[in-house]
C-alpha cells in the first residue's frame, strides 16, 4: 500500500485520486501534512463552481449559497489576481444558480462583477467553462448584471477560440431550460456538451419563447446548427411520466427537419434521451458518429416499433433506464403489457445495460442477446 510520502512524490497520481473526493474531504486531506498540501491546494482551485448541485459534471463539487460563503469568496477574490496563486490552477469555471438564481441574485451581484473582471482581464486560463443558463423569466432590463457576466464570458471565449493568448483547446458545457437568447450570450460553436431540460406542462412558454410547437422546433434546430463540435447531447424531460398521454401538435415536416439537424452533428458521440422529444411516437435516429445511446423515460409501443427496425449501425453501447410500469397512465401501461418484440435490427452492440426495476417490452433482451454476437460476457446487467 502506497504511503503518503510516496503519493506526495507522484502528484499526478494523487491528483487523480482526489477527483473522487468531495471538496470538504480534500480540504481535510490538505490539513493532514505539508507534503500533501501543494497537490490538494491545486485540486481545490482547479474547478471553481458556483452551482448548488454539481450534477452531472461535478457531483461532489458544489457551493452552498449562504451569505457567509459569499462573503468569504468575495473577501478572497477582491485581492489583486497576482496575490491569489490558486487562480493559476483554475481550469474549469461553472457559472450556475448560485449567481443566476433569483433568490440569490442580489447577494451575488458583487461576485458576478468580480468574476466578469477576471474574465475581461484574462486572469483565468480556462480549459472549460460551464454555464447553467438563466431561465427565461430573467429579463434583460430587470437583471442586466446577469447578462453582462455572460457577455464577459462570450468575449473571453472568442479570444480563447482565436488563440490570441492561449492556443490550447477551450470548450463550453451548457445546461439550459430555454433556447431563447443562447446564440446572443454564448459561443455555441465551442459547446461540446449540451443538456436541455424541458417541461411539457408549461406549453405556453415551452423552451423559453412563444409560438407554435413547429416554431420552437425550428428555433431548436437553429441552435443545433450552430454547435458543429457538439459531442454529448442530453434531452431531459422533467415531467415525462405525467405527460406521456399528451402529444404536442407537431408536423411531420418539422420532425423530419429535426432528424436532419441531428444527422449533421458529425462530432456527436453520446446521445442521452430522457423522455420523448416533442412527440411520443417520434424516434430520433442517432447520427452515424454516435457510439453510446442512452434511453430513459416512458416509451409508447409506436416508439418501440420504430426502435426495433433501426439497425443503429455504429452504436456500440445501448443503455435503457426506463421507469416501472406502475408510473405509466393505465391506458399506456395496458398497451405495453401486451406488446412483445420478436426481433431487432441492431447487430453490432458490445454493451447493453438496463435498470433493474424498469419496464422493457417482452422479448427485447432475448432478441438483443440473439442478434448481437459481440456482446461480451456480463454486459447484459443492470445499471
Amino acid at each position: 500500500m502506497a504511503s503518503l510520502v510516496t503519493l506526495s512524490s507522484s502528484p499526478e497520481i494523487l491528483f487523480d485520486i482526489l477527483t473522487y473526493l468531495s471538496h470538504n474531504d480534500v480540504f481535510s486531506v490538505l490539513q493532514t501534512c505539508k507534503s500533501l498540501f501543494p497537490v490538494c491546494h491545486r485540486h481545490l482551485w482547479s474547478v471553481l463552481i458556483f452551482q448548488r448541485d454539481g450534477y452531472p459534471w461535478y457531483p461532489s463539487h458544489d457551493l452552498y449559497a449562504s451569505k457567509t460563503r459569499y462573503d468569504r469568496i468575495l473577501e478572497l477574490l477582491q485581492r489583486p489576481g497576482a496575490d491569489i496563486p490558486g487562480l493559476a490552477f483554475t481550469k474549469v469555471l461553472w457559472l450556475g444558480d448560485v449567481i443566476f438564481g433569483e433568490q440569490h441574485f442580489h447577494r451575488a451581484k458583487s461576485l458576478g462583477r468580480l468574476i466578469g473582471g477576471l474574465l475581461e482581464r484574462d486572469e483565468l486560463d480556462l480549459r472549460c467553462a460551464i454555464v447553467s443558463f438563466p431561465a427565461h423569466r430573467f429579463k434583460q432590463d430587470r437583471t442586466p448584471d446577469i447578462f453582462e457576466l455572460l457577455l464577459d464570458l462570450k468575449r473571453y471565449s472568442e479570444r480563447k477560440s482565436t488563440g490570441n493568448f492561449n492556443s490550447r483547446r477551450f470548450s463550453i458545457k451548457l445546461q439550459a431550460d430555454t433556447i431563447n437568447s443562447l446564440p446572443k450570450y454564448l459561443c455555441l460553436e465551442l459547446v461540446t456538451d449540451f443538456v436541455l431540460r424541458v417541461q411539457y406542462d408549461n406549453i405556453s412558454n415551452f423552451l423559453g419563447f412563444y409560438g407554435t410547437v413547429d416554431d420552437r422546433i425550428a428555433g431548436f434546430i437553429s441552435v443545433l446548427n450552430q454547435m458543429p463540435n457538439l459531442e454529448i447531447f442530453t434531452w431531459k424531460v422533467l415531467n415525462d411520466h405525467l405527460m406521456i398521454d399528451r402529444a404536442l401538435s407537431t408536423s411531420e415536416t418539422a420532425l423530419t427537419n429535426l432528424q436532419a439537424a441531428f444527422g449533421n452533428l458529425h462530432c456527436l458521440r453520446r446521445l442521452d434521451l430522457d423522455g420523448y422529444m416533442f412527440h411520443p411516437h417520434f424516434f430520433l435516429i442517432p447520427p452515424e458518429s454516435v457510439k453510446t445511446l442512452i434511453i430513459r423515460g416512458t416509451l409508447r409501443p409506436e416508439w418501440w416499433q420504430k426502435f426495433v427496425s433501426c439497425p443503429l449501425s455504429n452504436v456500440r453501447s445501448l443503455r435503457f433506464a426506463t421507469p416501472s410500469i406502475d408510473w405509466l397512465p393505465p391506458r399506456d401501461a395496458n398497451r405495453l403489457l401486451v406488446f412483445a418484440i420478436e426481433d431487432v435490427a441492431v447487430t453490432e452492440l458490445e454493451e447493453f445495460w438496463t435498470n433493474d426495476m424498469g419496464f422493457l417490452p417482452k422479448g427485447l433482451k432475448a432478441c438483443i442477446r440473439r442478434r448481437n454476437a459481440k456482446l461480451r460476457y456480463g454486459d447484459l446487467e443492470t445499471l
